[in-house]
């Protein structure tokens, strides 16, 4: 069959209410439980592509086994199943594996990493605990005053009276 073939199948049933073989997503940007895009609506490039992707994939999962050639149905079923990234940029993994499939439990896709945080500035360091301060001390007294020489002595002597006339 051929890709024409295949959207215009595709559409005919995303337009019939009563086929639930395939449904069009909800647009883009749309709150969670939306309904899903009407078939006869104009599309953004964007919702286009989203919208063929997911008929695409409606399309293949709802051929019977019986009508894939055994290359396709003798694959092994990748963890990620269609969740997986790896399919959209590696044509040999998505050739080797089967991604028409839920995940393996435990398998769901990880969340993708969060944006480094910028850097915080350098904290100075806490303040070291300063020994309490010191009373201050009271100068030292003088030291003692040399006596003067008693009335009648002469200095430098052996304190003995000396006589003066």
């Amino acid at each position: 069959s051929s890709l024409g073939a295949m959207v215009r199948e595709a559409l005919s049933a995303a337009a019939d209410p009563a086929d639930p073989r395939f449904r069009l997503p909800a647009p883009r940007g749309a709150p969670p439980g939306a309904p899903p895009a009407d078939p006869a609506a104009q599309l953004c490039e964007r919702c286009y592509s989203d919208a063929l992707f997911s008929l695409a994939y409606q399309y293949r999962a709802s051929l019977p086994r019986s009508e894939l050639p055994q290359s396709v149905t003798s694959r092994p079923s990748c963890w990620y199943g269609h969740e997986c990234r790896t399919q959209r940029h590696k044509l040999e993994h998505a050739a080797r594996l089967n991604h028409i499939c839920e995940p393996a439990p435990g398998r769901q896709r990880p969340p993708r990493p969060q944006p480094p945080q910028p850097l915080q500035p350098l904290q100075p360091p806490p303040p070291q605990p300063q020994p309490p301060p010191q009373q201050p001390q009271p100068p030292p007294p003088p030291p003692p005053l040399a006596a003067a020489p008693a009335a009648g002595l002469a200095a430098g002597t052996d304190d003995a009276p000396v006589v003066l006339d």
